[in-house]
């Protein structure tokens, strides 16, 4: 199917439609020595396989490009629901893992997405940071995600 037309100032190869992709990029990045990704989530997004792994010291901020409008609103400028704010577009575990694994050191930055269906035998059910990781959730909602041992939506771990 067509993409939706991209925001002004968003550059098409900054959209990701797949977490296959989002993967992809994220390695890439890494691999090249970059020290971080700022990527727009263009779609409903299904998980595929493992978690998304963000890697140790690296940087990983996820915007949903459906919670941007095209009349630049910000994210804070309505209430939970409208278009610019809580679950514009979402990344679903399908109940098959967690949705982020964090390293050491790594940030992970997710604003306007909502996180479904994760699950995890031991912590995070839909995010998993190793010590010394920050993540950094703006306007996201989190629904229907498990842990069996301890946080259902978010854990820090020992590494």
């Amino acid at each position: 199917p067509p993409h939706p037309p991209l925001l002004p100032g968003v550059d098409a190869s900054d959209v990701v439609y797949s977490t296959e992709d989002l993967a992809a990029r994220v390695y890439e990045a890494h691999a090249a020595n970059r020290k971080g990704l700022t990527l727009y989530v263009g779609a409903h997004m299904q998980l595929q396989g493992d978690p998304i792994f963000v890697p140790e010291s690296f940087s990983l901020r996820l915007v949903s490009a459906s919670s941007l409008s095209s009349s630049h609103r910000r994210l804070s400028d309505g209430p939970v629901g409208e278009a610019g704010t809580v679950g514009g577009d979402s990344i679903d575990a399908g109940g098959l893992s967690r949705l982020f694994d964090v390293g050491a050191g790594a940030s992970l930055t997710l604003s306007g997405l909502t996180l479904r269906n994760g699950r995890a035998d031991g912590a995070g059910g839909a995010i998993r940071a190793r010590d010394g990781a920050n993540v950094l959730l703006e306007y996201v909602a989190i629904e229907d995600c498990r842990a069996l041992m301890v946080g259902g939506a978010a854990a820090l771990v020992g590494s």
